[in-house]
């Protein structure tokens, strides 16, 4: 366990299932469907109620968060929560911010998924519809 800053205990691994975590505990998961991107969580309450630790960072020295707002890392790396590299951005300027990093990764996974669903050599998986000497039952082909 590595302690930070804040006096926060920071757990690098998962846990098996049921096994108690203090409160304060902050834990780095992994988001497998968004490319591996890690993120840091605080245990906050009981039973089990986790936020990310750089809304807890911001709201211990800022207050709430408003509606339609959201916390941005000036360095773009998500672990480093440092009160210094959060900003307060609405949620239009932040999904401009991160525009081209977002329609890069849709792009990725519209191409893997793609490549997985027409993954034969069958002419009907690869363009979706028979070939035009179609000689099946349904198309008046031999029966």
């Amino acid at each position: 366990m590595i302690h930070d800053a804040a006096g926060l205990a920071e757990v690098d691994t998962a846990l098996p299932a049921g096994r108690w975590m203090p409160i304060g505990t902050v834990r780095i998961r992994t988001r497998h469907q968004r490319g591996g991107e890690r993120r840091a969580w605080v245990k906050v309450a009981e039973p089990n109620v986790w936020r990310l630790r750089a809304q807890v960072v911001w709201e211990k020295a800022n207050g709430p968060i408003p509606s339609g707002y959201g916390i941005h890392h000036r360095d773009r790396n998500k672990l480093n929560d440092a009160l210094g590299n959060l900003e307060l951005v609405s949620k239009a300027e932040h999904l401009e911010e991160h525009r081209g990093e977002f329609n890069t990764r849709i792009a990725t996974l519209i191409d893997e998924r793609r490549r997985r669903r027409w993954s034969t050599k069958s002419s009907i998986k690869r363009t979706g519809r028979h070939p035009r000497a179609c000689e099946c039952p349904l198309h008046g082909g031999a029966r």
